[in-house]
This record gives structure tokens, sequence and C-alpha cells, in this order.
């Protein structure tokens, strides 16, 4: 069985998805410490001046992990939503997809993980309804170790012979440990696809949200 893990990101852009597409089993790793100024919290749109953040606002405390992490504002929907409509109301699949898009944004989650896991359970039930979704704080990780070791814990955990990382992990993994575990390791070999854009010369990474007012969510499955 081929196992992936990522942290559980905002509104990721298309190569978390394609990860997620190729694996059997998909795991959140909600119990990673969370980053500042990572994609934990905020991700770019594509607007008619460039590259716009949607940020949600957050309570962290040094040391705390994602799933303690809360929203420190709630007027953040509101804000998200209107730059969402003003710059995808063109967009060919915009009258599809915004009532979606509306009901995520309703509720007043306190937690960020929370909120992210709706988005993504959204995405999820797009590509592959069927597909083993697992949290990291659902399975008893150690806190001890990190890294390639916590990774192997992770996959031995869920019952996983080989696992899917992604490319830029190549300079911190240590491949002998997946060897000695017996895990087979597999590179990620995502290039980006180009699609149809608003706003003119087409913008790689920005997040999944594009991808999917501009190609609808048939298309989106098979960008992936």
């Amino acid at each position: 069985m081929k196992g992936s893990i990522h942290q559980p990101n905002f509104i990721p852009y298309l190569g978390f998805f394609n990860k997620f597409k190729n694996s059997d089993i998909f795991v959140l790793y909600d119990t990673a410490q969370y980053s500042k100024n990572d994609y934990h919290n905020r991700n770019s749109i594509k607007t008619s001046n460039g590259v716009a953040w949607l940020t949600i606002p957050v309570s962290v405390k040094l040391g705390d992990s994602i799933k303690d992490v809360l929203i420190a504002d709630q007027s953040f929907r509101k804000r998200h939503l209107r730059s969402i409509e003003l710059n995808y109301k063109r967009a060919i699949f915009f009258d599809q997809i915004f009532p979606d898009v509306v009901k995520l944004y309703e509720g007043t989650e306190a937690s960020l993980l929370d909120f992210n896991i709706k988005f993504l359970k959204y995405f999820f039930d797009i590509i592959d309804s069927q597909k083993k979704i697992v949290l990291t704080s659902q399975i008893n990780i150690s806190s001890d170790i990190k890294s390639t070791a916590a990774l192997i814990e992770i996959l031995n955990k869920i019952a996983a012979d080989s696992y899917i990382s992604g490319a830029g992990a190549r300079n911190y993994l240590d491949e002998k440990m997946f060897e000695s575990s017996g895990i087979k390791l597999y590179w990620q070999d995502f290039h980006h696809p180009i699609y149809e854009q608003l706003w003119g010369d087409f913008l790689p990474n920005m997040s999944v949200l594009d991808a999917l007012f501009n190609v609808g969510p048939n298309k989106l499955k098979e960008l992936l």
C-alpha cells in the first residue's frame, strides 16, 4: 500500500493534490509544529494585479502543533469571500463553484485545523471520495522522534509498504533509513500543468481554487 504524508495546509496548490491522487492512503500530519509564514494559514490566488494572499489570522504559541493553533479573528471569512468573488467572477465555472465556497466559509470554527480540513475534504471528494484519510493525532505518534524516523513510524502505523515524497525533501530525507525499514521510497514527479487562467500570463502554484474556478471539477482531476 502506497502512503503519502502532508501537513494540512490551507487551500493548497495542485502538487499537494497530486500526492493525494497517487497514494492509497493519505496522512494529514496535524501534530507537526506550526510554522510561521508557511502555508498552514495562507495561500495565494491570482488577481488583475498579480498574486494576492488569503491569510487566516491565528493565535499561536512557540512550539504549538498545527492541531493546537486557533483562529484569532473570524472577520477574515468575509474578506476572503469578497476577494475571491472580485477576482474569479469572470471565470467559466464561477457560478457553479462559488456557492460551495461560500458554504465552506460559513461557520465559526475556532481551530485552524478544523477549518483547513473542511476545505481539504471538499477537494478530496472531487478527486477521490473513497480514499482513506488519516490524521497523525489519531494514531498515537511518538512525540520524541523527528524527520525521517517520524515518517517511518507513521507509515508503519498505517501499514504502508511504500511512500511518495515531495522532491523538495531530497535535501533532508534519510534514504538509507527507508531501505532498512523495508519501505520503498518514491519521489513525486509533479510538473505543474498549464491551464486557461484569467488575468494575463499563466502563473503556477496558485491555490487549487484558481484551477477549480477556471477549469471545473472534471478537468481539475485530469490536471493532477
